[in-house]
């Protein structure tokens, strides 16, 4: 998981202005229908912007990957051996992740593949 896009989206939580434009960005784009067309949108268009206008060195590919690591399934794909050695258990890894899914309230949305599906569709345009 990139610790840049983890810390970017922990500071912006705090930042009351960034939570406006988020909540601006749900109502801005409420006509995209798929829920994960609509967190490319507003990642390409609201959230990438003010990362880098924060001064976080990080492209949307990141915060694309980023968004199917914290999503539910994401987590799920982590093998037992592995919670085992960060947490000491895998019955006891529960670490919320915010994400734009999460700031979004998309709920039990698969993001798997999303970095490389979004990646396909603009070399399309190209």
């Amino acid at each position: 998981m990139n610790f840049f896009v983890k810390k970017f989206y922990e500071d912006a939580q705090k930042d009351e202005s960034f939570m406006r434009k988020i909540s601006k960005a749900k109502k801005r784009f409420h006509y995209l229908k798929e829920p994960r067309e609509k967190i490319c949108a507003i990642i390409e268009k609201i959230i990438l912007p003010i990362a880098e206008e924060k001064g976080y060195n990080f492209d949307i590919y990141d915060l694309l990957v980023f968004e199917e690591e914290a999503s539910e399934s994401g987590a799920k794909l982590m093998e037992e051996s592995v919670l085992e050695k960060v947490s000491g258990g895998a019955e006891k890894f529960e670490m919320p992740v915010v994400s734009a899914s999460t700031l979004l309230n998309m709920g039990e949305v698969s993001l798997k593949g999303l970095a490389s599906e979004y990646l396909r569709g603009k070399n399309k345009e190209i």
